[in-house]
């Protein structure tokens, strides 16, 4: 009986309307790639005029002007670190998310266990 009711659920499912508001456009594409237009170059503007910033409104031509690019930003941030603490968090970008997971989940499992044991010793 039960896949009488998988089999009826799966033929429905897989039923497409060809009309009316709901009918499917056809898809040549795979439905696991997704396309984004990326314009060549992206142009940013310095804005101009009065602004509302977390200071406050503020005028634009009090600001200090960027002359740096970001990668110029992140080489300096970078030479200001110690060795220790970029190899340390080379190490963290190269650990895969189920260590992290694991990790949480046994830190609270310990809490767990030593507030359970607390309760039943007082």
């Amino acid at each position: 009986m039960i896949w009488l009711v998988i089999g009826a659920l799966f033929t429905i499912g897989s039923l497409v309307p060809s009309q009316g508001p709901y009918a499917a456009a056809p898809v040549n594409k795979p439905a696991n790639k997704i396309e984004v237009e990326v314009p060549a170059r992206i142009d940013a503007h310095v804005p101009v005029g009065w602004r509302r910033t977390a200071d406050g409104w503020e005028h634009t031509s009090n600001w200090l002007s960027v002359d740096k690019s970001i990668d110029t930003w992140i080489d300096e941030q970078k030479s200001r670190e110690p060795a220790w603490i970029q190899r340390t968090l080379a190490m963290i970008r190269n650990t895969p998310p189920l260590v992290f997971a694991m990790l949480q989940v046994s830190m609270i499992t310990a809490v767990v266990l030593i507030t359970t044991r607390r309760k039943l010793t007082v």
